[in-house]
C-alpha cells in the first residue's frame, strides 16, 4: 500500500509452455527472463455484496466507468473515475434489477448499459443525459432477456444481443425512431452461457454464443440481409465465458472456455477460417473472459483462476502468451471486464468475493 492509499503489485511476466497443473508456487520460476510490472489495484466500492456482473469502458480521456449489480440492494449501480476521484450512483433502484449489466459509452462519453429484471423477468435499457437516467423496457410480457450485449451504433443508436430463455433462441434488439425491434438470430438454440456482441464499422452485427444442445461455440454475422451462422470450434463442450472483438479489417477474435479441455482458448478467423491456441490449459476457470484488442490487433485478455482465486491477465506476443498475476489479495477475478486505453495499457473492472467488493486495477 503506497502513501496514497494504492495497493502496488509487482508481478513477474510468463512465457508459458505445456505444465501441468501443480501448487501455486508452479504459476512462476517458468521464465528464464522474468519481468516485473507494477498493477495497481484499488477497491471502488466497499458496500457489502457488490461488483457482480461488472462492465468497463474508458472515455476519450481514458476515465474508467463502470456498470455492476449490488446483491446486497437488487440495483443497478454505475461508478466513474475523473480527476476528484470515483463517484458511485445508483443507475436503476425498481425492483431486483441489475444481473449481466454490460455497458457502452456513446461520443459524448455517457452511459448506456442493457441488464436484466430479475422480477418481471425483461431485458432492459438505461442511458444516461445530464445527470438523468431514463429506463426502457426492450423486452416486454416477461419474454426474457439474459446475457445482454450492448453496442452503440456510429449514431449512438444502442444494439443489444441476448439470450431469449423463453423462447430458447439467441435474439438482437434494434432501437430506432424511439422504440424496439427484435430480430431472432438462430431459433430453437438453448444457451448455456454468455452472449457477446460486437458492431464493425458499417454497424452490422456481429455475435458469439455456447450451443447448449450440441455443445459448440458458435458465431453470427448478418451479412445486410440475413443472418449467417457458422460453428467457431467444433470440439464439443468448447465455448463457455466467450467474449469477442473485432480486428482492424472486421474479422472476428474470440476467448472462450474449452470445458472437455479445461483450457482457455483463443480463436480468430480471416479468409481462410479459424486457427486456435491455447492461453491457459492449467486454470480452473471462474465466471467471465474478457478480451480486447491493441492497435496492431494483438489481444489482451482477463480472466479468473478459481483455484487459487487469482485475477489473470494474458497477452499474445511474438513468443506466445504472456500471462501476469494481476490481484491474489484472497478469493478475486470474478466477472472481469478489460479494456485498453489510448496507450493500449490494460483496465480491468472484477468482483472481490471474499470482501464482496467492485475492484478495479491497471498497470502504470
Amino acid at each position: 500500500m503506497d502513501a496514497n492509499g494504492w495497493c502496488v503489485i509487482a508481478v513477474t511476466a510468463l512465457l508459458f509452455g505445456g505444465c501441468q497443473t501443480g501448487t501455486e508456487q508452479d504459476i512462476g520460476g517458468e521464465d528464464a527472463d522474468p519481468q516485473s510490472r507494477p498493477w495497481v489495484c484499488r477497491t471502488v466500492d466497499a458496500t457489502p455484496y457488490v461488483g457482480r456482473y461488472t462492465s468497463l469502458a474508458l472515455d476519450a480521456g481514458d476515465h474508467p466507468h463502470i456498470a455492476y449489480y449490488s446483491v446486497t440492494w437488487g440495483d443497478l449501480m454505475y461508478a466513474r473515475l475523473d480527476d476528484g476521484g470515483w463517484t458511485v450512483e445508483t443507475a436503476d433502484a425498481e425492483g431486483n434489477v441489475g444481473k449481466y449489466a454490460d455497458l457502452a459509452l456513446d461520443s459524448r462519453g455517457e452511459p448506456h448499459i442493457a441488464y436484466y429484471d430479475h422480477n418481471s423477468r425483461d431485458l432492459l435499457y438505461t442511458h444516461r443525459i445530464d445527470g438523468v437516467w431514463t429506463r426502457e423496457v426492450v423486452t416486454g410480457d416477461g419474454q426474457g432477456g439474459w446475457f445482454p450485449s450492448i453496442a452503440l451504433t456510429s449514431e449512438d443508436e444502442p444494439r443489444i444481443a441476448f439470450y431469449d430463455f423463453i423462447n430458447q433462441r439467441p435474439e438482437y434488439a434494434l432501437r430506432e425512431d424511439g422504440s424496439w425491434r427484435i430480430e431472432v438470430i438462430e431459433d430453437q438454440m438453448y444457451l448455456q452461457s454468455n452472449v457477446r456482441l460486437a458492431l464493425d464499422s458499417a454497424d452490422n452485427p456481429h455475435v458469439v454464443y455456447f450451443d447448449g444442445i450440441n455443445y459448440y461455440l458458435r458465431y453470427a454475422r448478418w451479412n445486410g440481409a440475413a443472418w449467417v451462422v457458422e460453428i467457431v470450434d467444433p470440439t464439443f463442450q468448447a465455448g463457455y465465458y466467450c467474449s469477442l472483438a473485432l480486428d482492424s479489417t472486421g474479422n472476428p477474435r474470440v476467448v472462450y472456455s474449452d470445458g472437455r479441455n479445461h483450457a482457455l482458448k483463443y480463436a480468430e478467423r480471416d479468409m481462410a477460417g479459424w486457427t486456435y491456441s491455447v492461453i491457459d490449459s492449467r486454470v480452473n476457470l471462474g465466471e467471465a473472459t474478457s478480451l480486447d484488442l491493441d492497435f496492431r490487433d494483438r489481444p489482451h485478455v482477463s480472466y479468473q483462476d478459481k483455484e487459487w482465486g487469482r485475477l489473470i491477465y494474458a497477452t499474445l506476443e511474438d513468443v506466445g502468451w504472456r500471462r501476469e498475476i494481476v490481484d491474489a489479495a484472497g478469493c478475486v477475478g470474478r466477472h472481469s471486464d478489460i479494456a485498453l486505453d489510448s496507450y493500449d495499457r490494460p483496465h480491468i473492472s472484477y468482483n472481490d468475493h471474499d470482501n464482496g467488493d467492485l475492484k478495479y486495477a491497471w498497470y502504470e
